[in-house]
């Protein structure tokens, strides 16, 4: 076993399902009494002020590991464990043998706070990483439909790339699309029921 995974099997790992549950019944408690969070500012509502970006960036790791899990038929779980090449690490089995993949997250940010954001303009930005047996998801957030035959993928420093994004106004439906190293094929999973 090299260093690299023997450091990647003492990570806690966490089973993407529950903690979106939990998260979902905050997102639903928050909805169901909005009086209680009238004076909430929105920022923080959508996790996007810089103490929460940790919980923001562990949510975005759940969906794209529980993703992973649809795709591959496997369960996956995550440990979200930032390094100087990754933001996470999943893990999961396939053919009895325990798998580890470093995890990049980038996002296209919604339209209202980053207008000139894109997904080539994120792809263009990844001219700063050197080689890496990292895989590099992208969650594409905001309203916009994935073409598959419309991305054009340039030569990029990471193993796979895989790009999420959510399909449905009320975050229900996901699709997971990638690996575009290879041959990228989308599928569509549900965010897990609450309990």
């Amino acid at each position: 076993m090299n260093l690299r995974i023997r450091e990647w099997d003492q990570f806690d790992y966490f089973d993407p399902v529950p903690v979106l549950q939990a998260l979902r019944a905050v997102e639903l408690g928050m909805v169901a009494r909005p009086e209680d969070f009238s004076d909430v500012p929105d920022r923080v509502r959508r996790l996007r002020v810089n103490d929460l970006k940790g919980i923001r960036e562990a949510r975005d790791a759940a969906i794209f590991s529980h993703g992973m899990a649809a795709f591959l038929g496997t369960k996956v779980l995550y440990a979200p464990v930032e390094s100087a090449d990754f933001d996470f690490v999943t893990q999961c089995v396939v053919d009895e043998t325990q798998c580890f993949v470093p995890v990049q997250l980038k996002e296209v940010p919604p339209a209202e706070l980053a207008p000139k954001a894109s997904l080539k303009s994120v792809l263009d930005g990844l001219g700063k990483y050197s080689d890496s047996d990292t895989a590099l998801a992208i969650y594409l957030n905001r309203r916009e439909r994935l073409d598959l035959n419309s991305v054009t993928i340039p030569t990029i420093p990471f193993r796979e790339l895989w790009i999420f994004a959510c399909a449905s106004p009320d975050q229900s439906s996901w699709i997971l699309a990638g690996d575009f190293r290879t041959d990228p094929r989308m599928i569509e999973f549900s965010y897990p029921d609450s309990w």
